[in-house]
């Protein structure tokens, strides 16, 4: 627009000239507050199907729209940027920590609940030690004090004393207990040696006699007993190391001795009977300790004591009473002995011990029937003072022998509970200065195999589940941010085709006046909230700030000292357009502008 209305030369059809006057050139105000948002909303493409390069303006042009779109948007395309990558970092770290956390998590109430179970059946195997040793201890003692009674009240001199019921005390004490054998052994002086010997003549049928038929009488025809006379006289056992070979020779030297004298059950063999079993090579010997702290003691563990047993009872019997319990294994498990003294009378000052009543037990039978069916893998270790160590692990109700020594998982021995019967000996402390007393622990500790029962797949598969949300999340946010990205690129490519076209329209100092006039008029629009408010307060005219805005901003006036203004024609144009397309003809006029502006 001229400043000042100038004269202008009249243009031939094809003969444009030129006239230079100085002139103001301005933009109207509504371009600048107004007419730019739709440049970045509307796709601004016209004309037929020709690219946007063969319409787009010149690649300088183009180029410093480019560097103009980056300008404005290039620190908040690295803030994006930034925060993209944060974004799925803290999903990444939040993802794996949290997996790993539920997996340790669910993984410790595992292992407590191993423990508290492990807990639970320890507490019970222990309860079930103690009631059985309790028992073990107490019934050895009553037979031991029933011999005492039956002496006197029958007015019998020691070593002198048949008991015509053993094998009714011995049985009850049998099935009370799970001992297998009992035996009464008299001790005989030197001086009432060859008196014994013919006493054990006059007396041993008939009492062997006896016992066969209460057995018979109570538990049927369980055994086949062979008749028997018995060896004259009290001997001593030895027993090749070598091959085995047993031989006896007639007990000699200094009493006392100790011939077995009655068994429950009945033997079914001579041997062992009015043996001195004092003789045999038996260390530590349990009647030796018996003698020393005159009370009851328990035996070392002995392959010895296991052939006494299969002695008074044959093999085929013993085989039997173990197959009868629910174990698993060879039958040669490992046997002990329990030992009580037999007092002459009951009076504390004055009694002198006469005797001794020993029990033979397996070890395993104070372990079976402890645990539910499915409950697997719990290490015994059977110790004592004597430096002997065997191992059981109980499975179920069964019990399987391992071996000597302590077989346990070191793993687990934190949670191991010892279990001792100290309170089961009348003086303790003399008891742990005697060698030949072996003071038992029962050492209790889980397995792997009872941890595993407790172990799932849920601390793997919870992890898992809790790393695919958060993938799923990464995964989304990933596709979201492609699609806001997509949408972003489409919104640049047209912000810099309007640059190109503001561009090319205008200097550069009329199109930077342009946006700062522009992003001015949007701070004084304010929010969409207020705009929003002062519609509803204040109805349709109040709602509409932008007139206000357009004539409070600065006009967009600079003045040229020096200017040109061409007036042209096309020749042949009215003609050639008559025949031609709209869009035809907007691309030749589009192109004749762009060589104006290159």
């Amino acid at each position: 627009v001229a400043s000042s209305p100038q004269p202008h030369a009249e243009l031939s059809s094809c003969s444009p000239t030129r006239e230079t006057k100085p002139s103001v050139v301005s933009m109207p105000k509504m371009a600048a507050a107004n007419n730019l948002s739709p440049i970045f909303e509307d796709d601004m493409s016209v004309g037929d199907d020709t690219s946007g390069d063969e319409r787009s303006p010149s690649s300088g042009t183009g180029d410093a729209a480019v560097k103009e779109v980056n300008r404005i948007v290039g620190d908040d395309t690295k803030q994006v940027r930034r925060w993209r990558l944060l974004v799925v970092g803290v999903i990444a770290v939040a993802g794996v920590l949290v997996s790993v956390g539920i997996n340790r998590f669910l993984k410790v109430l595992e292992q407590e609940e191993s423990d508290d179970s492990f807990t639970l059946f320890a507490n019970t195997i222990e309860d079930v030690l103690r009631l059985q040793f309790r028992a073990l201890f107490d019934a050895n003692r009553n037979m031991a004090y029933s011999v005492t009674s039956q002496a006197l009240a029958l007015n019998m001199t020691f070593p002198f004393v048949t008991l015509p019921n053993f094998e009714t005390y011995g049985r009850q004490s049998r099935l009370n207990t799970g001992v297998e054998a009992i035996g009464w052994m008299p001790h005989v002086q030197t001086d009432d040696l060859q008196a014994f010997n013919l006493y054990s003549q006059q007396q041993g049928a008939s009492w062997m006699k006896k016992s066969q038929e209460i057995e018979r009488g109570i538990e049927g025809n369980i055994a086949q007993y062979e008749s028997f006379d018995l060896v004259p006289f009290i001997y001593d056992v030895s027993v090749d190391p070598k091959t085995g070979e047993q031989s006896i020779t007639p007990a000699s030297g200094e009493g006392p001795f100790t011939p077995l004298w009655q068994s429950s059950p009945p033997p079914t063999s001579p041997f062992l009977l009015m043996s001195n079993t004092l003789s045999i090579n038996e260390n530590p010997h349990p009647q030796k300790a018996v003698i020393k702290t005159q009370d009851t003691v328990l035996g070392a563990i002995s392959d010895q004591m296991l052939l006494f047993t299969e002695v008074i009872l044959s093999p085929s019997r013993h085989q039997a009473l173990h197959d009868k319990a629910p174990r698993s294994g060879e039958r040669f498990e490992p046997h002990a002995s329990i030992a009580s003294p037999v007092f002459d009378t009951f009076d504390r000052e004055t009694r002198k011990q006469v005797g001794d009543v020993v029990a033979l037990f397996a070890l395993e039978s104070f372990l079976i029937n402890l645990l539910p069916e499915g409950v697997n893998g719990v290490y015994v270790v059977v110790a004592n003072s004597c430096n002997q160590a065997i191992t059981y692990v109980i499975n179920g109700n069964k019990v399987i022998y391992l071996g000597q020594g302590d077989l346990s998982d070191p793993e687990y021995h934190d949670n191991r509970r010892n279990v001792t019967f100290d309170a089961y000996y009348e003086d303790f402390d003399i008891h742990q200065k005697v060698y030949e007393s072996c003071i038992y622990s029962f050492l209790i500790s889980p397995s792997g195999e009872f941890a595993d029962t407790f172990k799932s797949n849920l601390p793997i598969f919870f992890a898992f589940v809790i790393a695919a949300i958060f993938l799923i999340m990464a995964v989304t946010f990933m596709f979201y941010d492609f699609i806001v990205r997509r949408r972003n690129d489409r919104v640049m490519s047209a912000a810099v085709r309007s640059t190109q076209i503001v561009s090319s329209l205008f200097p550069s100092q009329v199109r930077d006046q342009l946006y700062a006039t522009a992003a001015k008029s949007r701070n004084q629009l304010g929010s969409s909230k207020s705009r929003l408010r002062n519609f509803v307060e204040k109805g349709d005219e109040s709602s509409k700030p932008e007139d206000g805005v357009v004539l409070r901003s600065k006009p967009i006036a600079d003045l040229f000292t020096d200017t040109t203004v061409m007036f042209a024609d096309i020749c042949g144009f009215t003609a050639w357009s008559s025949v031609r397309e709209p869009s035809q003809v907007f691309t030749l006029l589009e192109t004749v502008y762009r060589s104006f502006d290159q």
